[in-house]
């Protein structure tokens, strides 16, 4: 699949402070995220690094996510990785049901550079040997919290009033 840039369109507000530019490219089943969040970033909390693991409710502060699957296939994945690079991989069997942890024996590799207005997040994840990039769907999302604790969405197009990054119909087609 060839690199893909998009620029994702806040759910709630036509204007924004920022800019969200989300990235992706799979090469050899390595999954490669690339987000730039550019403009009034001091807005925004983004949690210091911490060490790299495993962790739950990613999306309750600063998360950046990816969603994919294959046309026609109930069976989705979720990927969430926070600026602190604690990250997690889900499994779903259909829409927003029964979902698990997916198992990964490699670990992602996570790295974050911050300027005065420039926050970028990179994310470079291992698939298992069944991923095949035919048929190939997915969203890119963005949640932000910003310093009064409240959170701004972001995807690649809207669909309904409510934010449901988990909704195929927002999802791009390859």
């Amino acid at each position: 699949m060839k690199k893909q840039t998009f620029i994702l369109k806040n759910h709630y507000q036509a204007e924004s402070d920022v800019m969200v530019q989300a990235q992706l490219e799979i090469k050899n089943k390595i999954i490669k995220l690339h987000f730039k969040v550019k403009g009034k970033i001091n807005n925004y909390i983004f949690p210091n690094v911490s060490k790299q693991a495993r962790a739950n409710n990613l999306w309750k502060s600063t998360c950046f996510e990816l969603f994919f699957s294959h046309k026609d296939e109930k069976i989705y994945k979720e990927i969430n990785i926070s600026p602190s690079t604690e990250w997690n991989s889900y499994h779903f069997k259909e829409y927003r049901v029964y979902f698990q942890e997916e198992k990964s024996t490699i670990e992602p590799i996570i790295k974050n550079f911050q300027q005065e207005n420039v926050y970028e997040l990179s994310f470079e994840y291992h698939l298992d040997e069944t991923f095949s990039e035919q048929n190939f769907i997915f969203n890119l999302a963005v949640i932000l919290l910003d310093i009064d604790e409240v959170r701004s969405f972001y995807s690649i197009k809207r669909t309904s009033k409510e934010v449901d990054f988990h909704n195929k119909e927002s999802w791009f087609i390859e």
